[in-house]
């Protein structure tokens, strides 16, 4: 779907939704709700493949951003907010072990200078089937590894059956093809 198809099928669907979209607009709440159901509508109508259609999907766990709004508070025409941020880093945390792939690729998506992975292998698990097929995982997605920007993944133990066993947390550097140890990092 580009630009202009989705243009046609959003006001196709506002049409179909129209009088509960007039009766919603008022109520901030109520109309952002119908309006995220007319543009899932929107998305579904001119798919030819099933597609995944999920709200509020790139919450980031943790997130460092620098504000810059100073930078155009003149040029804002008036009563608008001059809202300018650069998004510094975006981490994501997962507890379980099976689902920090999820992660992986969600931040595979996401622009800025540090995105990192910290996700968790059972313990006695070599990293590298994981690493590999993160690394897998990030080539078929075509993540570029841009200069200006890192993707770390850091690997710690689940499942420990002593505290001894708990964290030792590694960390794996993209470099545009592979995840790769920074064994020096530990020392």
């Amino acid at each position: 779907m580009n630009a202009q198809e989705f243009f046609k099928s959003f006001l196709e669907a506002l049409e179909t939704r129209r009088d509960e979209c007039v009766r919603d607009y008022r109520n901030s709440e109520a109309f952002t709700k119908t309006i995220s159901s007319v543009i899932e509508d929107s998305l579904k109508a001119r798919e030819a493949e099933e597609i995944g259609i999920s709200r509020e999907y790139y919450r980031i766990d943790v997130v460092s951003w620098r504000g810059r709004s100073e930078e155009i508070k003149e040029k804002t025409p008036y009563g608008f907010r001059p809202y300018l941020w650069d998004l510094e880093a975006a981490v994501e945390h997962e507890n379980h072990d099976e689902h920090w792939m999820d992660e992986v690729v969600k931040l595979a998506h996401i622009n800025c200078p540090l995105r990192v992975v910290i996700g968790y292998v059972p313990v006695g698990k070599e990293h590298g089937e994981y690493t590999d097929f993160a690394s897998l995982t990030l080539r078929m997605l075509r993540c570029e590894q841009r200069p200006d920007s890192e993707y770390l993944l850091i690997l710690g133990n689940s499942k420990p059956a002593t505290e001894k066993d708990y964290f030792h947390y590694q960390p794996y550097l993209f470099d545009g093809n592979a995840f790769e140890l920074q064994a020096d990092w530990l020392a």
